[in-house]
C-alpha cells in the first residue's frame, strides 16, 4: 500500500521481529499471516498520516488498501477504503462484481449491508444493484418499490444496449432474465396470472447456458405461475 520496495521476506522477517520484541502488533492468529497495531500506535500512525500527507496522497492509499482487501474476499473492508478514497464508482463495480455469488447464496442481510455503504446515485445508475434492491425487498415480503426498481433497471439496460454493450451478451441476458423473474414474482402475488405466466417463460428463455442455479430458480416461478394461470404444461 505504501510503495514499498522491500520483499515479502523482509516484511515478513521485520512483522516477526516486532511481536518477538512486543513491540507495536498484535497478532490476530497462530500461522502469524494477520497482525493489527496496538490501538495507541495505531492512533499515533493516523495522526500522523494527517499532519505530513495531502488530501490526493490519503485517497491514492485509501485506493491501494481497498484494492488489497478486495484481493483478500474482504468485500466491506473494501468498500469502505474505496469510498473513503473518493472511488464511489469503484465501489460499485465491487459491489457488482460480487452480487451474482452473495444473490446465489441468499445472502441478504449482507447484500444489503454492501448497498447502504453506497451513494444513492450509485444505486440509481447501476441496473445491477436496482434489482439487488429489489431482490432485498421481495425477499423481506415489501413489495411497494419493486416495481419502480425493476423499471428503472430495465430502462437503464435499454440505454446500455444502444450505446457500446451487445444487447446479447452473458451478462445482459442473466440480468433481464433475473428481472423477468421477479416481475413473475411480483405479479403472482398480486393476481396477475397471466402476465406472471409469460414473464417467467421469458426468463427461462433468456437465461445464458451454464447458469443452473438461476434455470432451477426460474422453473420454480413458472410451475408456480402455471397453477395459478391453469395452465397444463410448464413448458
Amino acid at each position: 500500500i505504501m510503495g514499498s520496495a522491500s520483499s515479502d521476506a523482509q516484511v515478513q522477517a521485520t512483522l516477526e521481529w516486532l511481536e518477538r520484541s512486543h513491540l507495536f502488533l498484535v497478532p490476530l492468529d497462530e500461522r502469524q499471516g494477520w497482525y493489527r497495531f496496538h490501538h495507541l500506535v495505531q492512533t499515533l500512525l493516523q495522526r500522523r498520516l494527517q499532519e505530513r500527507l495531502g488530501q490526493e496522497e490519503l485517497a491514492l492509499l485509501h485506493r491501494r488498501a481497498s484494492a488489497w482487501y478486495a484481493e483478500q474476499g474482504l468485500l466491506e473492508e473494501a468498500l469502505e477504503h474505496a469510498l473513503a478514497g473518493g472511488d464511489a464508482p469503484g465501489a460499485t463495480r465491487l459491489v457488482e462484481a460480487h452480487f451474482l455469488r452473495a444473490f446465489e447464496q441468499e445472502q441478504w442481510a449482507q447484500l444489503e449491508r454492501w448497498l447502504h455503504l453506497l451513494p444513492e446515485e450509485q444505486i440509481q445508475g447501476s441496473p445491477i444493484l436496482l434489482f439487488a434492491r429489489a431482490w432485498i425487498a421481495q425477499a423481506c415480503g415489501q413489495f411497494t418499490d419493486i416495481p419502480r426498481c425493476l423499471t428503472a433497471a430495465e430502462q437503464l439496460l435499454e440505454g446500455n444496449e444502444s450505446g457500446a454493450s451487445e444487447p446479447g451478451n452473458h451478462q445482459s441476458r442473466l440480468l433481464r432474465a433475473l428481472i423477468k423473474m421477479l416481475w413473475s414474482e411480483f405479479q403472482h402475488f398480486t393476481g396477475q396470472e397471466e402476465a406472471s405466466w409469460q414473464n417467467a417463460r421469458s426468463a427461462l428463455e433468456l437465461i445464458p447456458p451454464g447458469e443452473e442455479y438461476i434455470e432451477r430458480l426460474a422453473f420454480v416461478y413458472l410451475a408456480d405461475a402455471c397453477q395459478a394461470a391453469g395452465q397444463a404444461d410448464v413448458v
